[in-house]
């Protein structure tokens, strides 16, 4: 399928706001009311859903709430992107009532990350949008001293640039909190790891580990073929972890991918079973059958800052002992 690419976020365009998954509590309210300010700041305009702050259990709202709030958001001409408030749980629900010709007739930008997979997955795999994997309104832009911060930065390039070549680097700091005030012993320097060497090109596509797996035996699982795999995991272990390598291996997607790129997973809500076999050395073990290249640790997922993954985009890795690179080769946007 062809790839369809969205405008460019521009200057004084709309961005929508929606909660397709899960509900925000007071402190990731705070968190999208701060990113709001800063969005308004740069000289966008912000337009919430209607349903966008409603709450049933685990979930923003009924599926019929929540699905109204996607499709409104596709079909109002006003509105040039849509960014999720946030992730959690069940945005699956939505798949099979979501029209993909509105969609496919109304291409624009939409980003989130986490549980959001599901619809990164289905809109790409249904209509050929490129949607991006990259910060809900309940992330942060910047860490403290910042400026303009690093998850500002690669989210313009991506969403407002027209970039034939956007090399991403490493943050130099990270943390794994969600506060809005992050003490300095809670910021810890970057690195990116190779765990297989080699160089890939391929179009980018995954999230969520669990999330896409989930799709398995679906109309909705991307296609995997020449592709460069991209997946982080949160609140699991390795040893579930292990085994959704595996059945990657089974589903044969192992066998169809030229390169992979893994994030940093969050020691707050991410378990390590046994500390003399962690996540790096599960990977290698999983994937020892096959030759492509692997980096691990990378600046995207459950933690801050992120740098934003455009769906169906042509990408290159290129990783050695000493050194990782990875880079976008066409723009994502027109």
């Amino acid at each position: 399928m062809e790839v369809i690419k969205p405008e460019s976020l521009k200057k004084g365009d709309t961005i929508g706001v929606i909660t397709p998954a899960s509900p925000l509590t007071k402190n990731r309210l705070d968190l999208v009311n701060l990113k709001v300010r800063q969005l308004e700041s740069m000289g966008y305009k912000v337009h919430f859903g209607r349903n966008y702050n409603k709450n049933l259990g685990h979930k923003a709202g009924t599926s019929e709430e929540r699905l109204a709030d996607l499709m409104g958001m596709f079909e109002n001409k006003d509105i040039k992107a849509i960014i999720t408030a946030r992730g959690g749980y069940n945005s699956n629900e939505l798949l099979d009532s979501i029209d993909y010709n509105i969609i496919r007739k109304n291409p624009k930008i939409f980003c989130g990350f986490s549980d959001v997979t599901f619809l990164h997955c289905a809109i790409h795999t249904k209509t050929g949008l490129a949607t991006f994997y990259g910060p809900n309104l309940n992330t942060r832009f910047a860490l403290p001293g910042e400026d303009p911060g690093y998850t500002l930065n690669y989210f313009n390039k991506v969403l407002t640039e027209k970039n034939d070549r956007l090399k991403i680097m490493p943050s130099s700091r990270f943390t794994f909190l969600r506060e809005l005030e992050i003490p300095e012993d809670k910021l810890y320097a970057t690195a990116w790891k190779t765990l297989r060497e080699g160089s890939a090109e391929g179009k980018l596509v995954g999230g969520h580990i669990f999330t896409f797996l989930d799709l398995a035996g679906t109309e909705y699982l991307p296609d995997f073929s020449d592709k460069i795999l991209f997946w982080e995991d949160t609140e699991s272990t390795t040893a579930l972890t292990d085994r959704s390598l595996h059945q990657m291996k089974m589903l044969g997607i192992l066998d169809e991918i030229k390169g992979m790129i893994v994030g940093r997973t969050n020691n707050l809500e991410y378990k390590t079973d046994d500390q003399n076999y962690p996540l790096d050395k599960i990977i290698i073990e999983a994937t020892k059958e096959y030759d492509f290249p692997i980096i691990s640790g990378m600046d995207f997922g459950h933690t801050t800052p992120m740098f934003t993954i455009p769906y169906g985009i042509n990408a290159r890795i290129s990783a050695n002992m000493a050194e990782q690179s990875f880079e976008l080769t066409e723009s994502a946007v027109i």
